[in-house]
C-alpha cells in the first residue's frame, strides 16, 4: 500500500487556493497537513502505485496548485497476517 508525503506549492490567489483545498478535503485518499504560507503538506494513501500516480497528477491539475514535490514515498506491501501456532 503506497503512502506518499507531498508538498504542494500554492498560487498567490487565495480564491484559487481555497477552492483547491476544498476539493482536496473531499478526497478520502488524501489528508491535509498544516499549511505554512504557500506550502501545503499532504499525505496520499492508495491501494497501488497507479493510484498514487493518479492522485499526484490530479493535485498538479488543480488551478490553485503550482507544483507538487514528493518528500516521502513508501511502497512496502501491507503487513502479513501471521497465524499463531500453539507452543508445545
Amino acid at each position: 500500500m503506497p503512502v506518499n508525503g507531498l508538498l504542494l506549492t500554492l498560487k498567490e490567489d487565495e480564491g484559487l487556493v481555497s477552492n483547491a483545498l476544498l476539493e482536496i478535503e473531499g478526497r478520502q485518499d488524501i489528508e491535509l497537513g498544516e499549511r505554512t504560507g504557500r506550502w501545503q503538506p499532504v499525505v496520499v494513501e492508495s491501494r497501488g502505485t497507479k493510484g498514487s500516480h493518479e492522485a499526484h497528477e490530479w493535485l498538479e491539475s488543480l488551478p490553485g496548485v503550482i507544483m507538487v514535490d514528493v518528500v516521502f514515498s513508501s511502497v512496502s506491501p501491507p503487513p502479513e497476517k501471521h497465524s499463531q501456532q500453539p507452543v508445545s
